[in-house]
């Protein structure tokens, strides 16, 4: 029978994650979607992407975030200190993340503009200017978590199919050590044609070693 609490626990220091490296991918919702299917191959390593999905470049060393805002309705009764029933009426991701690097692809998630490669002028030169009613855009977004144990990489990965631009960060301009940035607030809302507002998916060689340990069955070993 069990002594102690160490008896009784099953804590397992090889199944905590951390992110040693990350991007963060944007398409029109006119590409394809994301998929475990796709995104893996049967050994776990990483897939190219659908055509049309851009990697937003370096991120800044806040990462990428994601927050999740559920709202309810509580029904009580007398007599009652607690609610008798609880209903969800929202449930709500938010994606954030800074990218560090000026690019057309950057410009155009900062400003909202809608940019192509013959976008500079005969100069050179790009010059966007700010409409009077702005635009809330809409992309698909894929954020990719990199970790890695002895067996290979582990990724970590969410996937918004259709992601508003909900809000911007502060642009900073100064001689301290900190890039100038191009911040968005992402809000998941729901893909009608792909039945959902987003999804987790988990993969990698380094994920597939250790299903067992995690509480999935494992792969069947390959002849």
């Amino acid at each position: 029978m069990p002594g102690s609490l160490a008896d009784l626990r099953n804590a397992q220091e090889e199944l905590v994650r951390k992110t040693l490296d990350g991007a963060v991918f944007r398409a029109p919702t006119t590409a394809g979607h994301i998929t475990a299917a796709d995104l893996f191959a049967t050994d776990g390593t990483i897939q190219e992407l659908p055509e049309f999905y851009e990697d937003q470049g370096l991120l800044s060393t806040d990462g990428i975030s994601f927050g999740r805002e559920i709202t309810t309705s509580n029904t009580s009764a007398l007599g009652r200190t607690t609610p008798v029933r609880s209903d969800v009426q929202g449930d709500t991701d938010t994606l954030n993340f800074v990218a560090i690097e000026t690019n057309r692809q950057t410009l155009e998630l900062g400003t909202g503009a809608v940019l192509v490669p013959g976008s500079r002028g005969s100069n050179g030169a790009v010059e966007i200017k700010k409409p009077n009613r702005p635009k809330a855009r809409s992309y698909r977004f894929l954020s990719v978590a990199q970790d890695e144990n002895e067996y290979g990489e582990i990724y970590v990965c969410r996937y918004l199919p259709r992601g508003k631009i909900s809000g911007y960060g502060d642009q900073v301009f100064n001689s301290g050590d900190e890039p100038i940035g191009w911040a968005a607030t992402v809000q998941g809302e729901n893909d009608s044609t792909w039945g959902s507002p987003g999804s987790y998916i988990f993969g990698g060689p380094g994920w597939n070693a250790i299903l067992g340990k995690m509480g999935f069955t494992p792969l069947a070993a390959t002849p």
